[in-house]
């Protein structure tokens, strides 16, 4: 009994550490649409952790319509900036520009 029951512990133990491991942190990320083409966009972005000009793929389940100069809150599939194929998973946010009267 007590050999099933170690058994049974050490198996969950790994099974939680071996997915915890392989969790990617996505990042939440603001700026402003510069550009839009199909399913891509480039944002000036302004959050520290990814400052400046970025291309990103626009995930197909987003329905959402963005225009040229929106300022957005968005979530993309990496923890950095510097993978290529990074893609918007979710935009929270979206401001449009005020028009000059």
């Amino acid at each position: 009994m007590k050999r099933i029951f170690f058994t049974l512990i050490v198996s969950v133990s790994l099974l939680f550490l071996t997915s915890s491991a392989e969790s990617i942190d996505n990042l939440y990320l603001i700026g402003v649409v510069k550009k839009i083409s199909h399913n891509k966009v480039t944002v000036n972005v302004k959050s520290n952790v990814c400052r400046g000009k970025k291309d990103f793929n626009i995930s197909p389940h987003i329905k959402i319509k963005l225009e040229e100069g929106d300022f957005i809150r968005f979530q993309i599939n990496s923890s950095t900036c510097k993978e290529k194929n990074l893609k918007i998973l979710k935009i929270m946010k979206i401001h449009k520009p005020r028009m000059e009267k």
